[in-house]
């Protein structure tokens, strides 16, 4: 293989790339989510998420709620404040019903945070757990959704573990270093 193609090889996967992730935010940002679906051939279809009914909210749950893990991850979904103002106007799909981080004081003040948005939404009543161990929290069955605040080098292993939790779910993870992908 000749420079010239090593760079048009690069060049059409950093281009496909490109468009795949384009098109991937595009779908996130119209609100439309995969769904099983019983059709012949298919796993999943493209299916706008207004079409599955307000009953389907989004269950979230949060490994390490440390700095940033409560700040950027359970304050924004739960979309509360400390003195209970909405952080954000986008509407309330999503349930934070779990949390989990190595230190208690993290975990009751996640876990005050979550129950006071579901007051303050009218999220209906479930209860909201917390965890020391992370695998504990991506066993359980319910969550739909787990939100990862740990530091870097635990980011992959998390990740890990929940996709081998979830084998029939959708899968995406998230690495600070291409070597961190496994």
């Amino acid at each position: 293989m000749s420079t010239s193609d090593s760079k048009e090889f690069t060049s059409n996967n950093r281009r496909d790339f490109i468009k795949k992730g384009a098109l991937a935010t595009t779908a996130v940002i119209a609100g439309v989510k995969a769904t099983p679906v019983k059709a012949a051939n298919t796993k999943y279809s493209v299916v706008p998420s207004s079409v599955l009914g307000a009953a389907d909210r989004l269950r979230v749950g949060f490994v390490g709620v440390g700095g940033q893990g409560f700040g950027a991850h359970v304050r924004t979904v739960s979309n509360i404040n400390d003195d209970g103002s909405s952080r954000h106007a986008l509407p309330m799909n999503v349930a934070g019903v779990a949390a989990c981080d190595l230190y208690s004081g993290r975990r009751d003040r996640a876990k005050a945070t979550l129950e006071s948005a579901r007051s303050a939404y009218n999220l209906g009543e479930y209860t909201i757990d917390t965890y020391e161990d992370h695998r504990r929290l991506v066993e359980r069955d319910d969550i739909d959704v787990v939100c990862i605040g740990t530091v870097d080098h635990w980011h992959a292993q998390i990740s890990i573990d929940a996709m081998e939790s979830w084998p029939i779910r959708r899968r995406s993870s998230w690495t600070a270093r291409a070597s961190s992908a496994r």
